[in-house]
């Protein structure tokens, strides 16, 4: 089967990108799964910047983000 494809911006960047939709997830969902605590600067603030795009930035999200900072 194949999937459709969605125009994906990325938080961040300027950058957009043609994925499956297959490979898409809920934000709010996944976040905890996917937020990679080893990457700092621009990816942090995509981060932000998503959490506050869908009205998420959560205690949850917030505390992950200050615990990674060195």
């Amino acid at each position: 089967m194949s999937w459709p494809e969605a125009t994906v911006s990325w938080f961040g960047s300027p950058t957009t990108s043609q994925l499956s939709v297959s490979k898409l997830s809920p934000f709010r969902d996944f976040f905890r799964s996917r937020f990679n605590r080893k990457k700092k600067g621009m990816y942090r603030r995509a981060i932000v910047e998503a959490a506050k795009a869908v009205g998420h930035l959560s205690p949850e999200i917030t505390t992950l983000l200050s615990h990674c900072e060195t």
